[in-house]
């Protein structure tokens, strides 16, 4: 019995690793598509357009594997609360690699004219979304619940942000 519960152990472990390398990649997509937009860089921004294929890729190896670790294992308690968190969580990754694209999209848009101001509270939102982000990740692989608690506090702070900026949009619309 010793070995199909190592061996459950290392494909557990394997799939934590691709998913921590997911949200890597997908927090690496958004910090370039938002840097390009503050630095008006066409260039960079364009790097981001193509696609999150690499994101694509890793969702559907970390769905696989949580599949596979529920079907050949059938795990009880924290483990099975584990492998069903990380199909939700590599579900939310793949939508933050879309999103990255959307930002990049928007990006080019925006950089196609003057700038009205200097953008302050968008890479101070990214900074806390992505620090969100890291901070979930370590949360579920450590399963530190203060962490994860700490996630969504930050949420609230995230929030907050959204609404000073969009009413002072809406101020300069006006």
């Amino acid at each position: 019995m010793e070995r199909p519960v190592r061996h459950f152990q290392e494909e557990l472990d394997t799939m934590q690793t691709r998913l921590l390398e997911m949200g890597g990649l997908a927090e690496e997509r958004v910090r370039e598509a938002v840097h390009g937009l503050t630095a008006r860089d066409g260039q960079e921004i364009g790097r981001v357009l193509p696609g999150d294929e690499p994101v694509n890729r890793l969702h559907m190896e970390v769905d696989e594997r949580c599949f596979r670790l529920l079907a050949l294992y059938q795990p009880m308690a924290t483990d099975l609360r584990a492998v069903v968190a990380a199909v939700k969580i590599n579900s939310d990754l793949e939508r933050v690699g879309d999103l990255a694209v959307n930002i990049a999209e928007a990006a080019l848009r925006y950089v196609a004219h003057p700038p009205v101001k200097k953008l302050i509270d968008i890479p101070k939102m990214a900074d806390i979304a992505q620090a969100m982000l890291r901070d979930a990740l370590d949360a579920y692989v450590r399963r530190d619940t203060v962490l994860a608690q700490a996630v969504l506090n930050a949420d609230d702070q995230l929030d907050a942000l959204k609404t000073q900026v969009f009413r002072e949009l809406l101020t300069y619309m006006l």
